[in-house]
């Protein structure tokens, strides 16, 4: 599978990011991916590491640059261009395509809660972690 959408949500929790205020809502995130579950048109789903459909585990999310970037010490960063995003007091909703795969997502800036999905013509893959401010 081609995919090479990075997103990601990470158990990093920041005190101070339950607490901000949207005045001074946070532009960059570092985001880790606690599960991917993958479902097949037969009613097949089965969890699956997210590096099995290219997905980083970790990644960064800037909200300025519509970018989500891989972070790793094992092989090279890799980005994606984030073509749709809204951002508000609340969550923040991204989506894009990549080559003939779609993904979405939402964070919420509450709890740093993420779920997203990717869609293929042979599967759809929905993700869990969390995002913290970076």
């Amino acid at each position: 599978m081609r995919l090479s959408v990075l997103f990601a949500v990470g158990a990093i929790a920041a005190t101070q990011f339950w607490t901000q205020s949207a005045v001074s809502a946070p532009n960059n995130y570092v985001c880790a991916i606690s599960e991917v579950q993958e479902c097949r048109m037969n009613g097949n789903c089965r969890r699956i590491p997210p590096q099995a459909i290219n997905l980083a585990p970790i990644m960064t999310l800037d909200i300025k640059k519509k970018e989500l970037a891989s972070l790793s010490l094992l092989e090279k960063e890799r980005t994606e261009a984030i073509e749709g995003l809204k951002a508000t007091d609340d969550h923040i909703f991204l989506h894009g395509l990549q080559d003939e795969e779609t993904w979405s997502a939402v964070i919420s800036r509450k709890n740093g809660a993420l779920t997203g999905s990717i869609s293929t013509l042979e599967a759809g893959f929905a993700f869990f972690g969390h995002c913290a401010p970076n």
